[in-house]
């Protein structure tokens, strides 16, 4: 910690390495955080911030990894630019170093902060714990919208917010919130396929090789007998990856897909182009999962496009967030992924401090993870 100036004096509280609380008088903020201004790139750093209080009920958790993805690039691109500072990061895994009287989750678990909590306004979903289609406006999100995020050296949430991962994930454990998503998506799918006569479909196409498109190559292609990924750009790393599935089959050109018939599709692209050739693509009764979302400057499906959907009889469904359960349920689905196929996924690690030059790059890596302590098991 940094030595203390003598100031306006305040009482602070820091976490010692027997993972006890004792008050000091200092001046200097004792947490440090990664913090932007939404929508202003130049505003991106890493800060000094008093660590979070304690409201009944709340943990505290020591951070030690957070993942960056293009949700965050979106995030520093935003328009109009917010007028407040954010903390960063919305995939993230930490240590309970200090739990509420009563509370189920013990000291020293590791843990995943849930982006989304119940609104105030208690909506019908959050009523019961559906938290992830909470239909209040605007969205709180950490990280993202409206509450900092985890990207600082310690933070707070209440358990209703927290997911216990199992130890031995380590540090995989930041993969947990990405996947929460696709496990929605799948459950999603399956709930369709089980009512059509594709139910013993055998061909996926995932659009898309980033991470998400790659984690859903491995998780939806455990339902299939073939999953085809098309990306005309990948990256090395999502390539090397990806040959880590045995029934993935890999092609940068979707003339190779024209005139082939897959029975499911899920877009993890964003791209309105590649997801009318997976439409194209999709066998009648076929189903199509989005992930992707596209950019301001995308066009729309042509009418050819939403023509096909109609006349195909597809089941079109979307998600961008995922409920506790389904959290629970990725962190479950990571311990029997292929570990040569996550640590590919984690292609790049950097400090915390390095985050605003990860911001500026140009072109970032497959999944860039901020390593906050280093003591998590690899």
């Amino acid at each position: 910690m940094r030595p203390c100036e003598l100031i306006d004096v305040v009482t602070v509280t820091v976490t010692v390495a027997q993972r006890r609380r004792r008050a000091v008088a200092c001046t200097v903020a004792p947490v440090r955080a990664m913090r932007v201004v939404p929508g202003r790139l130049e505003s991106a750093e890493f800060v000094w911030l008093e660590e979070p209080r304690l409201r009944v009920g709340e943990y505290l958790v020591e951070s030690l990894l957070v993942g960056l993805c293009g949700t965050d690039r979106e995030l520093l691109a935003r328009t109009p630019a917010a007028e407040v500072p954010l903390t960063l990061g919305h995939e993230s895994l930490g240590r309970v170093v200090e739990a509420p009287e009563g509370g189920r989750i013990p000291v020293g678990a590791l843990v995943v902060g849930v982006i989304r909590g119940a609104c105030t306004a208690a909506c019908d979903a959050c009523r019961v714990g559906r938290f992830d289609q909470c239909r209040s406006s605007p969205l709180v999100e950490r990280g993202l919208y409206g509450a900092d995020g985890y990207g600082s050296e310690r933070w707070a949430a209440a358990e209703d917010r927290l997911v216990q991962v199992p130890q031995s994930l380590g540090r995989f454990g930041v993969l947990v919130e990405p996947l929460s998503s696709l496990v929605k998506g799948r459950d999603r799918m399956r709930a369709v396929r089980g009512t059509l006569p594709i139910a013993n479909s055998d061909r996926l196409l995932v659009a898309g090789a980033g991470p998400i498109g790659v984690l859903a190559a491995w998780l939806f292609g455990q339902d299939f007998a073939v999953t085809v990924v098309v990306d005309p750009m990948p990256s090395d790393a999502a390539l090397a990856a990806l040959g880590e599935l045995a029934w993935v089959e890999f092609t940068q050109d979707w003339a190779t897909i024209a005139g082939t018939s897959v029975d499911a599709v899920v877009d993890c692209s964003g791209s309105p182009d590649a997801l009318a050739r997976s439409i194209e693509a999709l066998a009648p009764g076929g189903v199509i999962v989005l992930e992707g979302i596209a950019r301001d400057d995308h066009a729309g499906l042509l009418p050819a496009a939403l023509r096909n959907l109609v006349l195909k009889d597809a089941t079109v469904c979307a998600t961008v967030n995922a409920s506790r359960a389904q959290y629970a349920a990725a962190a479950q689905e990571l311990l029997s992924a292929p570990e040569g196929f996550l640590a590919g996924l984690l292609e790049r690690e950097i400090r915390p401090q390095e985050w605003p030059e990860w911001a500026a790059s140009v072109k970032p890596a497959l999944k860039t993870i901020v390593r906050f302590a280093a003591d998590v098991a690899d």
